[in-house]
């Protein structure tokens, strides 16, 4: 599990930005949008999914943000459970503002029936429909990675899944990854510059670890097949991620572990009208829908509104690693992401962008700098990949 204190940092914006869109913005009018917020109403955004795992269940509630704003505001100190077959209850508790998880391991039994009951700070009280475990069985047979070239005529590494339920109970599918890749600073030293204790410029021993780092990222749009159709429920060689070979995510070590859910035909049709409106390339100036409505409600108040969907799966994941050199041995690794080209500064600027951290000297092993001007330097990120991602290791990792 990610570290409590970097969950808001891994969720990218867009995921609620688009939710906020869809209640509040696409409300079927036909004039240019002007991207800016006129009015405006904070309005509950529930990401509640129960699964069939054993674990911790997690539930993530935030509020509607503004255009013109930097992200969600979580929702902190709500009341939130999860009712089992009108009876069972399963209490969260808030490990970190807007996200929590239930106090009890439970996963969800096929044939019974769960709730969602939230009751924020303010005293409003939420449910959801009663939703049905129906047992159908999420089966992940392959993640696997494959060199190509998309449609974009950009060369990469695409990765897919195979699927396949010999029983026919599932029919609609979600997936979701999270991916991890090695930073490794390309001018990290042994040694690092600091403004000493009578003010002058010093260099001392890295106590940190700074040299590699991990950073992780959430998938934040929806990918979602339906086999119904199908004379199989089979799914074969679906794309989840596409990898340019240039990106930094594959320059050192890579991993990714995927996600399948195997969900109902309602939540499938919400998380469709997610997925169709958010990929919209006309979503400010042409015919738009209105709210798309999930199965959670205001107590007792029909007039307001709430964002999300309180769904019940089956999961199954799947995690694999590879290397740069695995593909493109012959290349140099792709760019980092941060310019490394080194430029000159004064004295002054020296001692103001160490003490801000901001720029790393490039130094020599003397203990004392000698105040010998110009002082080549690069950002800071070049020497110290705590930027950039964490210093722990995760414990899933394997080299």
């Amino acid at each position: 599990m990610m570290q409590v204190n970097s969950y808001w940092n891994h969720r990218g914006k867009e995921g609620v930005f688009i939710l906020f869109l869809l209640s509040f913005l696409l409300c079927g009018c036909v004039e240019e949008f002007e991207p800016e917020t006129e009015f405006f109403e904070s309005v509950l955004v529930v990401e509640a999914v129960v699964t069939d795992e054993i674990k911790q269940q997690e539930i993530v509630l935030s509020k509607t943000f503004r255009f013109e704003e930097n992200g969600p505001q979580p929702e902190q100190n709500a009341r939130v459970r999860v009712i089992e077959d009108g009876k069972t209850e399963y209490v969260f508790t808030e490990i970190e503002p807007g996200r929590y998880l239930s106090v009890d391991l439970f996963g969800a039994i096929p044939g019974k029936d769960y709730a969602l009951i939230i009751e924020t700070l303010d005293g409003t009280k939420y449910s959801s429909d009663t939703t049905l475990s129906t047992g159908a069985k999420s089966v992940l047979d392959d993640l696997y990675p494959v060199e190509t070239t998309n449609d974009d005529n950009v060369e990469g590494i695409s990765l897919r899944v195979n699927s396949f339920d010999a029983t026919g109970d599932a029919g609609y599918y979600r997936f979701e990854f999270e991916e991890t890749y090695k930073i490794i600073a390309p001018r990290w030293a042994a040694s690092e510059a600091i403004i000493g204790s009578a003010g002058g410029i010093v260099n001392i021993p890295r106590i940190e670890e700074q040299q590699i780092c991990y950073a992780t990222r959430l998938s934040n749009s929806a990918i979602l097949a339906n086999t119904t159709t199908l004379a199989e429920n089979q799914i074969s060689g679906l794309e989840v991620r596409f990898i340019s070979r240039d990106d930094y995510v594959i320059a050192q070590r890579y991993s990714i572990v995927v996600r399948q859910f195997a969900t109902s035909r309602d939540a499938f049709s919400y998380y469709r009208s997610l997925d169709e409106i958010s990929g919209s390339e006309s979503i400010f100036s042409e015919n738009q829908p209105g709210f798309i409505e999930g199965n959670i409600k205001i107590d007792n108040d029909d007039s307001k509104k709430v964002i999300g969907y309180f769904d019940i799966s089956s999961v199954a994941s799947k995690r694999i690693f590879f290397n740069h050199d695995d593909f493109y041995p012959e290349d140099f690794p792709p760019v980092y992401p941060v310019d490394c080209t080194p430029f000159t500064v004064d004295g002054e600027q020296l001692g103001i962008g160490l003490r801000n951290k901001e720029i790393q000297y490039i130094s020599t092993d003397d203990p004392v700098i000698v105040p010998m001007q110009p002082f080549r330097v690069v950002a800071r990120a070049c020497g110290d990949c705590t930027l950039l991602g964490s210093n722990i290791v995760p414990d899933f990792w394997e080299e």
